[in-house]
């Protein structure tokens, strides 16, 4: 079953420290990509990722669009844009600032293997080729 982006704002806003959200990012997990293939060149695409994890029982979750920006090569389609079900606070239990979020969840999303995932979604023979 695959996850939409979308369905991350209906989650549970779930507040964590920052220490607690960069441990779990080893066990966030690759739950779904939509793909958009681009009518002129079907090499050049976008769409969005999804991924995951349940900590303590609580379901953490972070999307973003990527886009092909050239045939095989994937990027993010706005690093500024990511969905995100998470309140970041501090030691001192604060929330922390739009910027400080982004910069935190960007950590996260370093460590994810998500470019693997849009190529297997696209270009399925890359997998193949890798192995």
């Amino acid at each position: 079953m695959s996850i939409h982006s979308w369905q991350v704002f209906t989650w549970p806003t779930v507040r964590a420290k920052v220490p607690e959200l960069i441990n779990a990012a080893r066990s966030f997990r690759h739950l779904g990509t939509s793909l958009q293939l681009d009518a002129n060149d079907p090499e050049l695409c976008s769409g969005s990722t999804v991924w995951g994890a349940n900590v303590n029982g609580k379901r953490l979750g972070i999307a973003w669009e990527w886009v092909a920006v050239r045939p095989r090569v994937v990027a993010m389609g706005d690093p500024m844009m990511l969905l995100a079900n998470l309140d970041l606070v501090d030691a001192g239990d604060d929330t922390l600032p739009d910027s400080q979020r982004l910069l935190k969840l960007h950590q996260v999303i370093f460590c994810l293997p998500w470019q693997n995932a849009v190529h297997a979604a696209r270009w399925p023979e890359m997998q193949r080729m890798a192995a």
